[in-house]
């Protein structure tokens, strides 16, 4: 729970310097340490949202860690396909590039291994 005071301190300052990057990886990091503490409907939402921005702003890789969270946080409720429904589609605009760790986890959580 401190991990989430910190993003949630740090993150108006982020905002506030126009540090878009850094603004969009606390918004994953909090989506990610909602459902370690098990708010997984705050977990869910939020990993959307950091997800949308992330597209919008062309982060595709942060986009892709976060719809990878969102995705493995959805399997472990039961909804694996619902997670494949949101990760496939991004996944899909990567190469086969196994030596890139994030790709290949996705691909892993995708296939279901």
């Amino acid at each position: 729970e401190r991990g989430l005071e910190i993003v949630e301190e740090e993150l108006p300052r982020a905002v506030a310097s126009g540090e878009g990057l850094s603004e969009l990886f606390l918004r994953l990091e909090r989506g990610r340490l909602e459902a370690a503490i098990g708010a997984v409907d705050d977990a869910t939402v939020t990993l959307q949202e950091a997800a949308a921005s992330a597209h919008d702003a062309g982060a595709h890789f942060l986009e892709l860690r976060a719809v990878t969270s969102l995705a493995s946080l959805l399997a472990e409720l039961g909804r694996p396909d619902d997670g494949k429904a949101v990760l496939g589609p991004v996944l899909a605009t990567f190469d086969e590039s196994p030596d890139v760790p994030h790709v290949a986890a996705a691909r892993m959580l995708l296939s279901g291994s």
